[in-house]
């Protein structure tokens, strides 16, 4: 019992030796901590740490005015694309207007020639209105044209006969037209045995054609005593 008893002391020395080892380290340790911070604090207080603020006045001094700032940049070049943008703006509206001005020209240079051309129709127009309105629409001095029937005289108004051949003579002596160039729309009694009334009309005036009276005299045929122009043609 002794024997273990001396064994275990023996353990436990050890084990307070290595402690006072370590204790002893630890404190040495934290006595070079403390000298070399103390050393820091008494031969380095004269000079100020270099802060942040240090570097980048620094870094701007050695770049120098001359440097333009990257946002300041990008607003010069952007001022400069709108004035280039402004440029060629100006100058396409100015194409545009130019075009649309060369554009109405034409367009008041077809309207014009269209103008010109209805002018000259009309003109036409108004010349052949002229030349039929120079045909007689009233009471003129006609003659007789003739005939080759007897008395005594019975009209007729079967077609191709003496006396149809006749009164379609005498329509065509008093309006001025051939019997070529006619439309001979009707031949109808003019309300006695000696008087008839014809309606005809060339191809191009068939809307508006003439309405011829015509009387018969004894011996020397039928002589036109009137001649109307329709504002319609009743039998077309």
């Amino acid at each position: 019992m002794s024997q273990y008893g001396s064994y275990t002391r023996r353990s436990e020395l050890r084990k307070k030796r290595r402690m006072n080892i370590w204790l002893n380290g630890l404190i040495g340790v934290a006595v070079l901590a403390i000298l070399f911070v103390g050393g820091s604090m008494i031969f380095g207080g004269g000079s100020e740490p270099v802060t942040q603020n240090d570097t980048n006045q620094n870094e701007e001094q050695d770049n120098g005015p001359l440097n333009i700032p990257e946002a300041d940049a990008e607003d010069e070049n952007t001022e400069e694309s709108n004035s280039v943008f402004n440029i060629n703006t100006a100058d396409n509206e100015e194409n545009n207007l130019n075009n649309n001005n060369e554009g109405n020209s034409e367009n008041n240079n077809e309207n014009n020639e269209e103008n010109n051309n209805n002018d000259v129709n009309n003109e036409n127009n108004e010349e052949n209105n002229d030349n039929n309105d120079e045909r007689p629409e009233t009471e003129g001095n006609w003659e007789p044209i003739g005939t080759v029937q007897s008395e005594p005289f019975t009209i007729s108004f079967e077609r191709g006969s003496t006396n149809w051949n006749e009164m379609v003579q005498a329509l065509t002596y008093a309006t001025g037209l051939s019997e070529d160039e006619m439309t001979l729309w009707r031949i109808e009694n003019g309300g006695d045995q000696k008087s008839a009334v014809g309606t005809l009309s060339t191809p191009e005036n068939s809307n508006t054609p003439y309405q011829v009276r015509i009387e018969w005299v004894t011996n020397e045929g039928w002589m036109p005593v009137s001649v109307e122009r329709l504002n319609s043609n009743p039998y077309n």
